[in-house]
């Protein structure tokens, strides 16, 4: 009786220690889950397919839309857009592997609020009414996503030089935590997934102006807007300081102020804040947002 007693003693033991390292294992994957914004699943001779959830900053980078909530962003695909067409500048839809695309994307759908994002670089003169249908119809249709969108960008420069050099730039290993700092005039952003490197030109430091940047008497960015950058910029914890990307909307009366940064104002930024270069990304808008500031 003795060694049944053993043998059943060291049965249940080994039991217990699955079972509690299956939990274990299971609560790392679910941690992992709520951390984890993005991860690459397929990549094509001319595309890369991420599954993604969009962290904060990725809402302003990738572009957003009132009729949906962040988290329903489940694809992101970026494509080379050059190699879509001939030396003619002729869209060639045969260029894309369409068939081993659509496998790989139509898996990350979850429900009928799912979100699929296309980005194409350097897509050339072609008509973009055209690449709409294209992107947005086969999202669609071939993907099963109700809910598809597209963007596209300029680069020049190899494709895959470009994702190649935003990989080691990310660090996914620290946190891929981006959630900002900052006031009613700025947000500021770490930058550390590898979709928002890609978007940012490459910046460790994102910096947003709130307020509509409006026509006034001085040229210079308003005092209270640098002072809140030179707050908040260094609660950042980044692991470069190479470079700040500063994205603001502007009314198009206060096109000198955009001036003056780019002429004079990103250079006294890179001084104040300790970064080797600031840049910026600017939108105009011909009518004044709502501006309470």
């Amino acid at each position: 009786m003795q060694p049944q007693r053993n043998l059943l003693v060291c049965v249940v033991a080994w039991i217990l220690f699955w079972c509690h390292f299956g939990l274990l294992r299971g609560a790392s994957a679910q941690d992992n889950g709520k951390t984890a914004a993005e991860t690459e699943v397929a990549r094509g001779e001319n595309y890369l397919v991420y599954a993604c959830r969009k962290t904060e900053l990725q809402d302003y980078l990738l572009g957003s839309s009132s009729k949906h909530r962040r988290d329903e962003l489940k694809a992101c695909i970026l494509v080379d857009g050059q190699s879509l067409f001939t030396p003619q500048g002729l869209l060639d839809p045969s260029r894309m592997d369409w068939d081993k695309l659509s496998t790989e994307i139509r898996n990350l759908r979850v429900d009928e609020r799912s979100v699929a994002m296309f980005h194409a670089l350097d897509c050339g003169p072609g008509d973009f009414r055209v690449l709409n249908w294209l992107f947005v119809g086969f999202g669609r249709s071939s993907c099963g996503f109700n809910h598809v969108y597209w963007r596209s960008s300029s680069h020049q420069g190899d494709f895959w030089e470009r994702i190649q050099l935003s990989e080691g730039l990310a660090h996914p290993e620290i946190t891929r935590d981006e959630t900002p700092v900052g006031n009613e005039l700025v947000q500021v952003y770490p930058v550390r997934t590898f979709l928002s490197r890609f978007n940012s030109d490459n910046a460790d430091c994102v910096v947003r102006i709130v307020p509509q940047l409006i026509r006034q008497q001085h040229v210079e960015l308003r005092g209270a807007i640098r002072t809140s950058m030179q707050t908040f910029v260094p609660m950042i914890e980044v692991a470069n300081k190479k470079k700040l990307l500063v994205l603001a909307n502007y009314h198009k009366d206060a096109r000198a102020t955009v001036d003056w940064l780019r002429e004079e104002g990103f250079a006294e930024l890179a001084d104040k804040l300790g970064y080797g270069e600031v840049t910026g990304q600017f939108a105009e808008y011909a009518v004044l947002l709502k501006n309470d500031n």
